[in-house]
């Protein structure tokens, strides 16, 4: 794939509508990361995987860590703005500088709080980003 190839690839965006109040939505999705994540099929370890982090700040790691102590990061906390939005890096199993960046919004709806996120530099991937974004 070229360059240009890549260059091309635009942001995912995605939304969903959940009837929890904005802060109740926000700390499901960051405070309790690990209760909805599907490690089974998302992650490397899968049955190996003892628990998720997701470290609440700005700098903060996101990672699994296995029953055996070895640790993999999957990105790091970019932007921590509680209830409103949180940004991080995206890179599970990946160098750093194949990172895909993600912000995820959370607003007031009629029905409780609209979920937005999106993912954008899927460029950095390099020869695998059109077919790892394929799936979105």
């Amino acid at each position: 794939m070229t360059a240009r190839e890549t260059a091309c690839l635009p942001p995912i965006e995605r939304s969903v509508e959940v009837s929890w109040e904005q802060r109740a939505a926000f700390d499901r999705f960051c405070h309790r990361f690990a209760e909805w994540w599907p490690v089974a099929t998302h992650s490397i370890g899968e049955h190996r995987v003892e628990r998720l982090v997701f470290e609440p700040r700005v700098g903060g790691i996101i990672c699994e860590e296995h029953f055996d102590g070895r640790r993999f990061q999957w990105g790091t906390v970019t932007l921590w703005d509680p209830p409103n939005r949180v940004g991080f890096s995206w890179h599970p199993s990946r160098d750093p500088v194949t990172a895909q960046e993600v912000e995820v919004t959370f607003s007031m709806s009629p029905k409780g709080t609209l979920v937005t996120l999106r993912s954008w530099g899927w460029e950095r991937w390099g020869k695998g980003a059109k077919s790892a974004r394929r799936g979105y």
